[in-house]
């Protein structure tokens, strides 16, 4: 498979994160949106990432069809999500708080180190933060089933 894309992107991450979670192999093409646009556009007339070619040809594009075709593909034994009902919605808004957390901490990190050395300071507070920010996911997780997530979050 290939994922078109670049990492700044909080769908190409989260997208390379399930790929990689699911232990299936990718190459990515690190092509902007706006300086590979005739690239991209071969693949997806939108002209958005991500986009996932995959070994077939087929092109799937926008990050929530992907990842729903990575689950499906992973298989009952690996398979994140539930298959259906309300279990399947409720894993669907756990992921997106979780997609939601993620990129307040990269917005954060850009707002207070500047763009050229984001990369340098994410890289240097992950190690610190991976765990801070694995914790709030298992907490929001925990209390989202709960049914306790709506309360929580005003306390926050």
């Amino acid at each position: 498979m290939i994922l078109i894309g670049q990492y700044d992107s909080p769908f190409v991450r989260r997208t390379a994160i399930a790929l990689t979670l699911y232990g299936m192999p990718f190459e990515q093409k690190p092509w902007s949106v706006f300086g590979d646009a005739g690239k991209v556009a071969q693949y997806n007339p939108l002209i958005r990432v991500p986009t996932l070619v995959l070994d077939s040809g087929e092109v799937l594009i926008e990050s929530a069809m992907i990842l729903d075709y990575l689950d499906e593909e992973a298989g009952a034994a690996k398979r994140m999500m539930a298959p259906a009902g309300p279990a399947r919605r409720q894993a669907q808004k756990v992921c997106a708080l979780a997609a939601g957390l993620g990129e307040q901490v990269v917005a954060g990190v850009l707002d207070a180190v500047g763009e050229q050395e984001s990369v340098a300071a994410v890289k240097s507070l992950s190690a610190h933060m991976q765990p801070l920010v694995v914790q709030a996911l298992l907490t929001a997780f925990q209390r989202s089933l709960k049914d306790e997530l709506r309360e929580w979050l005003k306390e926050s």
